[in-house]
């Protein structure tokens, strides 16, 4: 059973950031300001943040300089509004192999992985009312993009993105 309260997920992000301060990782929060709360279990949020910032740092070690960025925007939809949040890394990317299934569990590209943390963080997001997905990056790594709905409307801030909910809640703008 969830134990929900009205969370502010910018605070719960830079929270988790505090935690994985490090001398070899350089990392970004890019949150927006005045985001709608979003109804949530404080304890799952921590988790799923903490499992996507350990696979992020793991994802980017063997590279020169190795960054995570995590980011917040509003989303606005004609029915819900959506807080959405993207973990991005500058690793090497998900196998084009696997991509499809890395939500299933026991899928790993680690030597000794569980195949259990992005299972898990999919199962939080749903549990939530929520969609995840992931891409690889263009110019290299990977993102992990999080969309809850949010728990009340707002005005619209100046950096807020409309979508056509017509279209799947799945479609992401990069």
């Amino acid at each position: 059973r969830l134990d929900t309260v009205a969370l502010d997920i910018n605070r719960l992000i830079e929270e988790a950031l505090d935690l994985y301060g490090s001398d070899h990782v350089t990392f970004n929060a890019d949150l927006a300001s005045d985001l709608p709360k979003i109804e949530a279990d404080r304890g799952r949020l921590r988790q799923l943040l903490n499992n996507l910032i350990k696979n992020a740092i793991e994802a980017s070690h063997d590279t020169a300089q190795p960054q995570v960025t995590v980011m917040t925007r509003l989303v606005r939809g004609q029915v819900t509004d959506w807080v959405e949040m993207d973990v991005i890394d500058n690793g090497k990317g998900f196998p084009d192999d696997i991509i499809g299934e890395l939500f299933e569990p026991y899928v790993t590209t680690k030597p000794k992985g569980t195949g259990l943390g992005l299972a898990i963080v999919k199962k939080i997001v749903e549990e939530h009312g929520g969609i995840v997905r992931v891409q690889n990056l263009a110019a290299g790594g990977a993102a992990v993009m999080i969309r809850f709905p949010a728990l009340v409307a707002s005005e619209r801030p100046r950096d807020a993105v409309t979508v056509d909910e017509e279209e799947s809640p799945e479609q992401f703008e990069a």
